[in-house]
């Protein structure tokens, strides 16, 4: 189940009634669930992509669970309609935004993806035929040609490591799904990494999946700007290979360094 943060929440009072006793939600809302660390320069940008597709493609909320920035994050999401403390940690943070979120559809999305016109309607109308869940396509800003040239050349033989077409998703891939469902699934597992890949199996495992074509989630290839696309490759290779062979994700999470944290000034 959802795991209790350490640090206290603070947040925005919601608009309407709260639907902690409601497993399915408020009907037609999307919960828009963003976990932040030291993302200043981008949150902002990504709240207000978000209003602007809510125009147009029905009502949403945004939620910011930030795991304890240190360069003004909370400070600049005030546009979103719940701004979540929390402490660090991809699982608590999503898991702690699903707590609070009112919407019947929760739609987990990265500070770093500039959501593509279209997107929310394509959510509603997958949930609508009958899909519980899912994700989207994506492609890398700027490197994308080059990133799967990458990805084919040194995924031979590892299988589904950096695909989502077999409905296995990551963070990058905004992973949606039905309230009802999430809760039934028990929310993301408490682990250090692959947290997003390892929900998607249990959700295609259980319920009825789809993986969004069109349009296509626009994301900033961060690690691979910080690291080389070489290098951040290959780190993937090793992030995915250790996991299924079972080792605890603690360790891996050593060799898969965070690109939002710096050094504090002293």
């Amino acid at each position: 189940m959802y795991p209790e943060p350490m640090t206290t929440a603070e947040t925005a009072p919601p608009r309407t009634g709260n639907t902690a006793d409601n497993p399915h939600g408020q009907s037609g809302l999307i919960s828009v669930i963003i976990p932040t660390f030291n993302e200043v320069r981008r949150i902002g940008r990504c709240i207000s992509r978000v209003r602007q597709a809510a125009k147009t493609e029905g009502p949403l909320e945004i939620i910011v669970v930030d795991g304890g920035s240190d360069d003004g994050t909370a400070q600049s999401a005030i546009l979103a309609d719940s701004i979540v403390i929390s402490s660090k940690g991809r699982s608590n943070q999503l898991n702690r935004g699903a707590e609070i979120a009112r919407g019947e559809i929760l739609f987990f999305l990265h500070a770093t993806i500039s959501l593509p016109d279209g997107a929310l309607m394509e959510i509603r109308r997958a949930l609508a035929n009958g899909f519980d869940g899912g994700g989207f396509s994506n492609r890398f800003v700027g490197y994308e040609k080059k990133i799967q040239r990458l990805r084919k050349i040194l995924s031979f033989g590892l299988g589904d490591y950096g695909r989502s077409d077999n409905l296995t998703f990551y963070g990058d891939n905004g992973i949606f799904v039905r309230r009802s469902v999430f809760r039934s699934l028990g929310g993301f597992a408490d682990i250090h990494v692959m947290e997003d890949y390892e929900f998607s199996r249990r959700l295609a495992k259980s319920y009825s999946a789809k993986r969004i074509m069109s349009p296509r989630l626009a994301v900033l290839p961060r690690r691979h700007l910080k690291s080389g696309l070489l290098k951040t490759r290959l780190q993937w290779i090793s992030v995915y290979s250790l996991y299924k062979l079972g080792l605890p994700t603690v360790w891996i999470r050593r060799i898969y360094s965070d690109p939002r944290e710096h050094r504090r000034l002293q």
